[in-house]
């Protein structure tokens, strides 16, 4: 059985997309919410 994403996979993605791609190295203030916006409109 297939399960499609929904949007706690992508809040808790989000979480982790944050933490994984700080200012400091990339230039962009990620957040949690910012980034579950990124990925919400990517996927």
């Amino acid at each position: 059985m297939i399960r499609l994403m929904e949007n706690i996979d992508l809040a808790q993605c989000g979480m982790i997309y944050a933490k994984a791609f700080p200012m400091e190295h990339w230039g962009i203030d990620w957040t949690a919410e910012n980034a579950t916006e990124y990925l919400r409109d990517f996927f």
